[in-house]
């Protein structure tokens, strides 16, 4: 199966019909398979058809090889001396013999390891966009992927598609970007540890990343060890070491949160924050400078277009992702005081790996209170069906009516679960 870059190396050969008929076989199946070759090779008729009509009237109306021909200088014959050199030794037979047995197992020794490398290099076959949340756009040096807690990581290439709980990971001088459904820009520094929890989330384990995500009516978090960072639209970029992250504003304005403080950041401001300690005050600097590294970081024109036609504009299949259940929490208790919820769901006899599931909990006004997360493997318990969520710090008091989201977190594994109500507990 030829690559992507073969196939893309050919196509004005093919528009100019200079192709064999046996690479015209191989890429004109390739492009019944590839939509994003699809659109470069529409792209690259377009402009051989712009060119043929903008430069028509000067076509040469007559063949300039034969007058080429007869203006050449005369040439002198060419003479092969094929007597041997005095003095020169001849070869004897028995190294004559050696040598013919020898070249050929060189030979095969050699066709092996050009095998083995290719094997191991040649990128994979193309991919099906259905489920695809977004598209590889750029892989600069080291970078790998893997999917699920049990599948091994392997190389990333530009114009994969991104599916939900994909991880990402890149290496010493290697970036990468990653262009979601929104649409959202992702650029990620070297050593950096990240995955895609769903189109509107990722998670960051370490590392720096670059983000410019589109407004939309659906919030965007990067999760990371020290908190969250929620948006609806801006430029931002997040830096996390151990259990601290640093998170600077380019434009509009985040909300970092930790479940003890959260403090908005607006454009040109620069926070720190640190798991299990109040947020520290803004502090104001050249937002730009801390950037500067992802300017450098641009898509590939091929992949762009992939993700443009095949995830962006036409969408993929409905992701049956985030569910909200609503309490009334003046039923539950006179005062409408709220210390914890219980979340109660069916057991699911499958064995697949669960995914785990982000809790988000707002008021009356769509104000978020606090946020949790249930790890997959709670739900893969046969004999439990329930689990209680305590309200960080003071209970919850003086709201009638709370709002409660659950988002998936496929990190862990792909089987959701069903869930049957949520209540909520007082004192």
């Amino acid at each position: 199966m030829a690559s992507c870059a073969q196939i893309s190396n050919l196509l004005q050969a093919w528009i100019d019909e200079e192709l064999s008929h046996g690479e015209r076989v191989i890429l004109e199946q390739h492009l019944a398979e590839c939509p994003g070759c699809r659109v470069v090779a529409r792209k690259h008729q377009r402009v051989a058809a712009l060119l043929f009509e903008s430069f028509g009237g000067n076509r040469l109306k007559h063949d300039l090889a034969p007058a080429i021909i007869e203006n050449l200088p005369p040439m002198e014959p060419l003479r092969i001396n094929v007597k041997p050199e005095m003095g020169r030794r001849e070869v004897k037979p028995e190294r004559t013999l050696a040598l013919t047995h020898v070249i050929p197992a060189v030979a095969a020794m050699v066709l092996c390891v050009v095998g083995v490398v290719l094997y191991l290099n040649w990128p994979p076959e193309p991919q099906r966009a259905e489920g695809a949340v977004g598209v590889v756009t750029w892989c600069g040096g080291e970078v790998n992927q893997g999917s699920g807690p049990v599948r091994p990581f392997s190389r990333a290439y530009t114009s994969n598609y991104v599916r939900l709980g994909q991880k990402f990971q890149t290496g010493p001088k290697s970036n990468l970007m990653l262009s979601l459904r929104g649409p959202t820009l992702l650029k990620a520094n070297e050593k950096t540890r990240l995955s895609v929890t769903d189109d509107r989330a990722v998670q960051l384990e370490e590392g720096q990343v670059w983000l410019r995500v589109a407004k939309e009516n659906r919030q965007f978090k990067v999760y990371t060890p020290a908190g969250e960072v929620t948006v609806l639209g801006t430029v931002f970029d997040v830096i996390v070491t151990g259990s601290k992250a640093v998170i600077t504003v380019v434009e509009g304005v985040v909300q970092v949160s930790n479940g003890i403080s959260k403090v908005r950041v607006d454009s040109g401001e620069q926070v720190e924050m640190v798991a299990g300690h109040e947020i520290e005050p803004t502090r104001v600097l050249a937002a730009e400078e801390v950037t500067r590294w992802a300017e450098t970081i641009q898509p590939d024109t091929q992949a762009d277009a992939v993700f443009t036609e095949t995830v962006q504009m036409r969408g993929t299949e409905e992701l049956q992702a985030e569910q909200v259940f609503v309490v009334i929490t003046n039923q539950a208790n006179g005062d409408g005081v709220v210390s914890s919820f219980e979340l109660a769901w069916e057991p699911n006899a499958g064995n697949s790996p669960h995914c785990g599931y982000f809790i988000h909990v707002y008021n009356d006004k769509m104000e978020e209170l606090f946020s949790n997360h249930v790890q997959g493997e709670l739900f893969e318990k046969g004999g439990r069906s329930s689990v209680t969520i305590p309200v960080p710090g003071k209970p919850i008091s003086g709201v009638n009516v709370i709002h409660i989201k659950l988002v998936p977190d496929f990190t862990t594994g792909n089987a959701k679960t069903s869930f049957s109500r949520i209540s909520a507990m007082g004192i």
